[in-house]
């Protein structure tokens, strides 16, 4: 009953918003309205003061994309590949939904790659990564892709994601959008919130679905969320935000074979509760979590048997999860151009997994099982010097780690940031640090039967150490006027003690051990232009090498841009094209997937994709509609074949038609 709890308040906070619109407001005299066009595909390039690197993609940049979940929401930021099998709904973690940053987040089971909502871990507990349906888009204001290991931000990972729930802006504000398209998409969502003296809501709920460009390639999305906020006084401000979705996808298995490969279902609950403060010398948050979840994978024998499942057959995975703990982070300002920063996570994983075959005695029971992390961290940073002229600011910090099975870590970093007026050089270092996740116990112990039956290995989990990775970055800017700005970031990624199942050619797995060893490195580069008031203009591109042969979802070259142009006053018209090389991708075979050298994966080859949104925009002052918009999207305009998995082929060109109305 807790993930109705949540459906019932947000629909009640959804009812007070629609409700609250305040008819006696007096009438004023409005200034001439300027509309700056936002910036295409990413909101903008951030370095901070410890001379790390991040992209953010806003409101703006997800409606442009007509983006309905995170892998086409980031799918043309430099830097960032994907992988999917379906229009709507992502089948699992890997090919069949995921993200993937300069060739991490690729190992399955396990993942370098973090996923956040509201700066807590949102991830499938038990096998360590994300899945790209309970993360959903409506509820967000903006996404921060973190794209190296930045222990002063999180920890536990080589690169992260974290999405930013919305905040009501206003008095009275909502939203209502309806959309449909081929392969019978469709799409709707509702969300309004508003603040009433010290308080402030924000709420609302989304369905989205598709039958999918073949048969059994449908997916469906729904989502409902709010969040609550309390000014208790000038100095701090209590939140909760609350979310749940309930999702499932089909894998369609390769074209031509006369069945499927199977259903993937997902439930996930969300809490975060913050309480933040901000002083004129202090700054930060305590944030409690909790995140539960389920996963379903419903006849996945037939991946592994080669013929449909009878109705009286079994195979399937159930696997449960909860992610819960505390996140504290505090800033001070305790002299003049100086900054420290003091923080601890505590992080507790628990889950387990029921594995379902045929034969009820080949049954496999991973019961539950927890992991806990302690991980304090300290850093400072000082500005000598002025931004608008001659500047140096250089940092350090340390984070530890306390694990409650393997051995304790430490992630040292520092940077330094250097400027003169309107160019800016960065550079960094920083020792990322990611731990096992449960899914080497629960592998061992019972969903693997030669492991969970040799009583010589089937602890030897324990033994493991946590991969690492030495991330080394450099990068310049510069602004050369108002309107254009370029950047460039070259980037060297080491990874040490990568655990692997070890799985000989011709015969059983004999266990998890640390022998992988890998570097990534190459180049970044982007370019924004804004002309005019009405055109923006993005330019990505991607160089990416990796050490290992066959590396998964790592292309070496990959190039975006795109451009957002108003024109004749009430029409905008957004496109973007993706260009990206052939590349690896994941084996069919789970237990290769975290392979060290895995070379002997599928390849897809290179494709080019153009997208395109031509709105109309409108206004109804007297029914107090703000700026709305009815719009055509149109996807894959060119009409390409291309695959992210052999066998799999994406749409065509398809198109969508809708509306969204601003109250």
């Amino acid at each position: 009953m807790k993930k109705y709890y949540v459906i019932a308040l947000g629909l009640g906070g959804l009812a007070c918003s629609l409700s609250a619109a305040d008819e006696t407001a007096p009438a004023t005299k409005r200034l001439p309205e300027i509309t700056v066009t936002a910036t295409p595909i990413i909101q903008g390039n951030l370095v901070d003061a410890y001379g790390s690197g991040a992209s953010v993609v806003g409101q703006r940049q997800l409606a442009d994309l007509n983006a309905q979940d995170l892998g086409t929401a980031l799918r043309s930021t430099p830097g960032v590949n994907i992988s999917r099998y379906n229009p709507i709904g992502s089948y699992g973690g890997a090919g069949g939904g995921a993200v993937f940053i300069r060739g991490l987040g690729a190992s399955r089971p396990g993942s370098e790659l973090l996923t956040m909502f509201d700066g807590a871990p949102r991830y499938n507990g038990v096998f360590s990564h994300s899945m790209l349906d309970t993360l959903s888009l409506d509820p967000v204001a903006a996404i921060t892709v973190y794209k190296s290991a930045q222990p002063q931000y999180f920890g536990d990972a080589f690169a992260a994601i974290d999405l930013a729930p919305k905040r009501a802006e206003a008095d009275y504000q909502a939203q209502v959008t309806g959309a449909y398209g081929t392969m019978n998409t469709g799409v709707e969502t509702v969300s309004g919130g508003g603040k009433i003296g010290k308080f402030d809501y924000y709420a609302g709920q989304s369905y989205r679905s598709s039958d999918g460009q073949r048969n059994n390639a449908g997916g469906t999305i729904r989502d409902y969320f709010f969040r609550l906020g309390w000014q208790l006084n000038d100095n701090w401000y209590l939140s909760y935000f609350g979310d749940f979705t309930d999702n499932l996808a089909e894998d369609p298995g390769v074209e031509g074979q006369p069945w499927h490969m199977g259903n993937y279902h997902t439930r996930d609950v969300m809490s975060v509760w913050t309480l933040a403060n901000q002083y004129d010398i202090a700054e930060g948050y305590i944030k409690p979590y909790w995140n539960s979840g389920d996963a379903k994978w419903f006849d996945q024998g037939m991946r592994h048997s080669g013929r449909p499942v009878a109705p009286t057959d079994t195979d399937r995975t159930l696997i449960d999860w909860d992610l819960y703990g505390v996140r504290a982070r505090e800033t001070f300002t305790l002299w003049e151009g100086g900054e420290v920063l003091a923080g601890v996570d505590y992080d507790l994983i628990s889950g387990k997994v029921t594995g379902e075959a045929y034969a009820p005695a080949a049954n496999a029971y991973f019961t539950r099982h927890d992991f806990a992390i302690a991980s304090p961290y300290l850093a400072a940073n000082h500005l000598f010097g002025r931004r608008d002229g001659y500047y140096l600011q250089p940092s350090g910090g340390l984070r530890g780690y306390a694990h409650s099975v393997f051995n304790p870590e430490l992630s040292p970093f520092g940077g330094v940031v250097f400027g003169y007026k309107d160019t800016e050089l960065h550079a960094n270092y920083a020792r990322g640090v990611n731990y096992p996740g449960l899914n080497v116990a629960a592998l061992s112990t019972a969903l693997i039967p030669p492991l969970a039956n040799n009583p010589a290995v089937r602890d030897a989990w324990r033994q493991l150490d946590a991969e690492t990775l030495n991330h080394y970055e450099f990068g310049v800017s510069h602004r050369f006027n108002p309107r254009l700005k370029a950047d460039a970031t070259v980037f060297l990624d080491e990874g040490n003690h990568r655990y692997i199942l070890i799985s000989p050619a011709f015969g059983p797995p004999t266990g998890f051990q640390n022998i992988g060893a890998y570097h990534n490195h190459g180049v970044e580069g982007s370019v924004t232009w804004s002309p005019t008031n009405d055109l923006a203009v993005f330019a990505g591109l991607t160089w990416l090498h990796t050490s290992v042969t066959g590396m998964p979802y790592a292309p070496e070259w990959t190039a975006s841009a795109g451009f957002n142009w108003r024109f004749l006053k009430n029409f905008r018209l957004s496109m973007d094209v993706l260009v990206q090389d052939r590349m690896f991708v994941n084996p069919d075979n789970a237990y290769a997937r975290a392979s060290a050298d895995p070379a002997n994966n599928p390849r897809v080859p290179s494709f080019v994709t153009v997208n395109a949104k031509l709105s109309y925009l409108f206004k109804a002052e007297k029914v107090r509609l703000k700026e709305s918009e009815i719009f055509l999207a149109l996807d894959n305009l060119t009409d390409s074949d291309y695959y992210y998995r052999p066998g799999y082929p994406m749409p065509g060109i398809n198109g969508m038609l809708g509306v969204v109305l601003n109250f």
